[in-house]
């Protein structure tokens, strides 16, 4: 929309020139009008409301300044522009007092009221630019108080905080509950983790709207509070609820029923333990959490309160330290069956003592399980820095993402321990290949020296009987047929440089000449004379 322009002076030449002998709209402005005194020039910015004003300071009537402080009573965002004269300094300095947006002196061009107004559009082009950007930041603030509400609350669960600090966010937000005597619940769509894992992302995304909406209305039949969503499938509810423990495990009930009632999912439910203030909102939710985990053993579709957990029996180990010497023994040697039977009877103990170990208990069981069998892997990279990062950053991705049920666990561990003993038992075998590769090296190099199956595999680090059945199986021969294979291409080469019978064999070992001459027969079918004859045609 064009600036609106008007002009009050009382010289209609002065008017009639600023508002006919410009053309304005070549500029982007639009005249609205003129007046020659300052009541009518008052009557013209009531109806026309311009954008910009010039305005002679001595006039009829109602002078300039005058005239300003009405527009500034009106509240019309109007920018001023003020014709002065050189004896209407006083004036001037009030003009400025009162904002002013700037001055043209007479005797003035065309040019500079042209330059001035310029300059006022572009204030106004800014402000307006200014005022939308405003306006669009409230707009979304607006749109995105839900997302600003659940990220605060979560905020609140996990980092402890004053009244003082909260109260301003707190009513800026619009949180229903008072800021005093709260409890937190935390509820766990079961299933949900396995439905993502079958491509079922849309209806998890549908199930957390569905039951976000039936657990609000829940709550609001009972009392103030605010359903935050808490992961992928958890939310967490912040309510009042008092001291009155019995209400709150009621309303926890009713979440449950009307979830089952009212929707194709259960729920479980931890209930925490009552929080004065704020103050107390991270303890209250670990304790709803806390409580929460004992869906590890129910199967789902439970309440489960805090308060119940005092007596709960004492920690003990589930399996025993051989048990996982045993596993790890066999995972080192990359032993894939055997590694897999070990953790069977492992879960044997698990199966045995469920009633003996709270859920965090059996889940840290698991997870040291994990760490043990990843460090097996780490040693085994040794000095290769990727290696050790990989396995480092699996296990990292595994704490993270923690599976929430027995079943889950043990399938997990089944996986990690498969993966460790494959790529223990692929290292072992890459190795081997490389220590057959530097013993076939050696032997090419050191041909005239007395090599044995004992003394190359010394060198490898190896079993005698280990190595040469490593040798076998990747040669193809035995390492007497290499080595007098090896030997005899070397000799057929140094006969053909012209070397003698006596010195090749001394060069290739052998203390005998005859004897060479009769490995090198029994190996081409022909003397070193003969074949040396052969190959000089």
């Amino acid at each position: 929309m064009k600036p609106k322009l008007c002009v009050i002076d009382d010289s209609r030449i002065v008017c009639n020139g600023i508002m006919n002998h410009i053309r304005w709209e070549e500029h982007g402005i639009e005249p609205a009008g003129a007046a020659m005194d300052g009541e009518a020039g008052l009557a013209l910015v009531r109806r026309e409301r311009p954008d910009i004003l010039i305005t002679d300071i001595r006039m009829p009537r109602k002078n300039g300044i005058e005239l300003f402080r009405d527009v500034l009573d009106l509240g019309w965002p109007c920018k001023v522009i003020l014709i002065s004269g050189y004896t209407d300094f006083e004036y001037a300095q009030e003009a400025v007092r009162l904002g002013a947006f700037d001055f043209v002196s007479k005797p003035f061009l065309a040019e500079e009221i042209v330059a001035v107004v310029n300059k006022a559009k572009a204030r106004i082009e800014a402000e307006r630019e200014e005022t939308a950007r405003v306006r669009g930041l409230e707009s979304r603030v607006r749109e995105s108080l839900p997302l600003l509400r659940q990220e605060f609350v979560q905020l609140l669960l996990r980092v402890a905080s004053t009244p003082e600090q909260t109260a301003k966010r707190w009513d800026f937000l619009q949180l229903p509950p008072a800021m005093a005597d709260f409890v937190v619940l935390a509820v766990e769509i079961d299933g949900a983790e396995p439905s993502v894992a079958s491509g079922g992302i849309l209806d998890i995304e549908l199930a957390r709207f569905s039951l976000s909406n039936i657990l609000e209305e829940t709550v609001a039949q009972a009392t103030r509070g605010v359903v935050v969503r808490d992961g992928l499938s958890r939310f967490a509810l912040v309510l009042n609820a008092g001291q009155d423990a019995d209400a709150t495990s009621q309303l926890a009930e009713l979440c449950r029923e009307h979830v089952e009632r009212y929707s194709r999912h259960t729920v479980s439910i931890g209930v925490g333990s009552p929080a004065p203030t704020v103050r107390e909102l991270p303890e209250s939710y670990r304790h709803a959490l806390a409580a929460l985990s004992y869906s590890f053993f129910s199967g789902g579709n439970s309440v489960f309160r805090y308060a119940d957990l005092a007596d709960r029996p004492a920690e003990t180990e589930p399996y025993s330290p051989d048990s996982e010497k045993e596993l790890l023994l066999y995972a080192r040697a990359g032993n894939k069956t055997r590694a897999l039977e070990a953790l069977s009877a492992i879960y044997a103990g698990f199966d045995d003592k469920r009633t003996q170990v709270a859920p965090d208990g059996t889940a840290s069981a698991f997870l040291k399980l994990a760490e043990a069998l990843y460090g097996v892997l780490a040693a085994a990279a040794g000095k290769d820095a990727d290696a050790r990062g990989r396995a480092a950053g699996e296990l990292r991705a595994l704490r993270a993402e923690a599976p929430r049920t027995l079943a889950a666990w043990k399938e997990t561990i089944d996986r990690v321990c498969a993966d460790v003993c494959d790529r223990i038992a692929a290292e072992r075998t890459h190795e081997s290949e490389a220590d057959i590769q530097r013993s076939v090296a050696y032997i090419r190099a050191h041909l005239q020296e007395s090599l044995t199956v004992q003394s190359l595999a010394r060198l490898a680090c190896l079993s005698t009987s280990y190595f040469a059945n490593l040798f076998k199986k990747q040669t193809g021969v035995t390492v007497a047929q290499f080595i007098i294979a090896e030997r005899m291409n070397r000799a057929k080469e140094l006969l053909a440089e012209g070397k003698q019978v006596q010195e090749i064999a001394a060069m290739l070992g052998y203390e005998d000449r005859v004897y060479f001459s009769d490995a090198f027969k029994k190996h081409t079918g022909l003397t070193p004379s003969e074949y040396r004859q052969r190959i000089s045609g």
